[in-house]
């Protein structure tokens, strides 16, 4: 399905039962890093907030709204590099309007191969179905090099 097709149906439903996210990541040489960008429902990121925090969220765009977020996501996107190191990421920032987020982060790639790794576990405490789409692209391709699929107990996979 396409991501455009994706994000329309799920629009148009009133309440989702239907769980997932989709990341794009691109590494990108000039800059040695690797870009994510990740699309996840707004209630669904309230709903992981507030479970984590244990205590009811603000959806503004204060500084603890977009740290709470940015703990949450890095803590959930996690990239291993070629030694089986893990990259930190670095938070970078949001957009959201009523139904999604964008988040933004990035990784520090001096060199990348394809034996660098991923797990991307949003989301799935909260629900048994979610499922995280992460489509990779190399440099400025349109199409994805590569799409992985993240469950409940899915493992780490490579890009």
């Amino acid at each position: 399905m396409s991501y455009i097709l994706f994000w329309t149906l799920a629009c148009l439903l009133p309440a989702h039962d239907y769980h997932s996210s989709i990341a794009e990541v691109r590494y990108q040489p000039k800059k040695q890093t690797i870009e994510v960008e990740l699309h996840i429902f707004t209630d669904d990121l309230e709903v992981a907030l507030k479970k984590r925090l244990g205590t009811k969220i603000s959806l503004d765009n204060s500084k603890k709204y977009q740290a709470d977020i940015a703990d949450y996501v890095l803590a959930c996107f996690q990239i291993k590099n070629a030694k089986k190191q893990a990259v930190v990421g670095k938070f970078i920032g949001k957009e959201n309007d009523f139904e999604k987020h964008i988040v933004y982060i990035e990784f520090p790639a001096k060199s990348f191969s394809e034996k660098w790794t991923l797990r991307n576990t949003l989301l799935t405490e909260i629900y048994d179905d979610q499922f995280n789409i992460v489509n990779f692209f190399h440099q400025d391709e349109s199409r994805a090099r590569k799409t992985l699929a993240f469950k409940r107990g899915s493992d780490w996979d490579s890009l």
